[in-house]
């Protein structure tokens, strides 16, 4: 055997003993596992929400009251609990004082005195921020007509759009967003928001609905990129992405941001039918990965992973470098799947349920060899 085999050998055989203690997470249930290793990185904070209650009050703190965008929910804490291993955010018709009413306002967050829809904002502003990595959020959406819900981050200094936001995910009217915002006060520049309609996004899958999905966004000094199971929504340089001469900061995207996670109603998300009463979200984890504990991340960090992971259908590559080869075996060393320049999704609907290997080759860095689970 030449030392190549014989070393692809040993990675395979390593491979097949931490098969012995993975377990396969359900998409349609939370994710109690520990949080996953990413190679070349460690994990610096996530919040994994098991304990029941109102979300820990050291990682987030509710916004109040009418917010953003003429939106028709009145923001609460109380629309936000920790239940059975999510954060659960509730949008509910509902008939409520507004507490910042001011009687004969003619802005739209004062001047009305009751809301007629109620829901939750929870962010880490002043609590926790974070500047460059990878962030995994596991979540299930709603998409029920007029529901908006988001998981998205912005820049700790700035006035938005300066300060620089990032929507990890959007959802609404039928469409799932990942978009990258910038730009001078009061001239926001949307050229970099990408969106894929649903239709496209959960294919064949009747269920997809009813599965929590994984969302991932890598960082770095020079790009961001924007993953959905796997599938790569949105990649932006950061160059690209400076503000206008003048504008403070000069770019948003090169300083700490907070994370936001919220079920609007209404706005771009369309006003519900007559009867919608209630509209849910719900966050399982959220978890960031760098490379030192320096808040900064090598450009050079390229963690691979699959997801979904259990996969049903579809498995999605994250990579930012695309591999020349995948090679698929199952549990005996037998080669399921051989592809050359493999696409970011590859379908493995065909395969038997159970447990492979996956190998990536790329062009000048050592092969990847990562497990996969395939349910049904």
């Amino acid at each position: 055997m030449n030392t190549f085999n014989r070393s692809l050998t040993l990675v395979f055989c390593l491979c097949l003993t931490s098969y012995a203690s993975a377990q396969a997470v359900d998409p349609y249930q939370p994710d109690f596992s520990s949080p996953a290793t990413v190679s070349g990185m460690k994990l610096v904070w996530n919040d994994e929400f098991n304990t029941d209650g109102v979300p820990n009050t050291a990682n987030w703190k509710p916004e109040t009251g009418f917010v953003r965008n003429q939106e028709l929910e009145y923001y609460q804490l109380s629309n936000a609990t920790c239940k059975n291993g999510v954060l659960l955010i509730t949008g509910k018709r509902d008939t409520v004082v507004n507490a910042k009413y001011v009687r004969g306002s003619t802005d739209w967050r004062y001047k009305d005195s009751l809301a007629y829809w109620t829901s939750a904002s929870m962010i880490t502003q002043g609590l926790k921020s974070f500047q460059y990595g990878r962030i995994d959020v596991r979540a299930r959406i709603d998409t029920t007509y007029g529901a908006w819900p988001a998981i998205w981050q912005k820049g700790v200094t700035g006035s938005w759009p300066a300060c620089g936001e990032t929507d990890i995910m959007e959802f609404y009217n039928k469409k799932i967003y990942a978009n990258v915002i910038y730009g001078a006060i009061g001239s926001a520049n949307y050229s970099k928001c990408i969106y894929k309609s649903f239709a496209a996004v959960a294919g064949s899958d009747a269920n997809w609905v009813q599965k929590f999905h994984l969302w991932t966004e890598i960082w770095t000094a020079d790009s961001i990129k924007l993953y959905l199971d796997g599938m790569l929504m949105n990649s932006v340089l950061v160059n690209n992405i400076a503000n206008p001469a003048g504008t403070t900061p000069a770019n948003g995207f090169l300083q700490p941001h907070f994370f936001q996670l919220n079920l609007a109603i209404g706005s771009n998300g369309g006003t519900p039918r007559n009867s919608t009463s209630q509209i849910t979200y719900e966050v399982d984890y959220i978890r960031v990965y760098q490379a030192s504990s320096t808040g900064f991340v090598s450009p050079s960090v390229d963690p691979v992973q699959l997801a979904p992971n259990p996969a049903a259908d579809k498995i999605g590559l994250i990579s930012e470098q695309k591999p020349s080869m995948l090679l698929i075996r199952d549990l005996t060393g037998r080669s399921i799947l051989r592809l050359s320049h493999p696409e970011s999704v590859i379908d493995v609907s065909s395969f038997p349920p159970g447990n492979y290997i996956v190998q990536l080759y790329f062009p000048d860095r050592p092969a990847v060899s990562l497990k996969m689970i395939k349910l049904r």
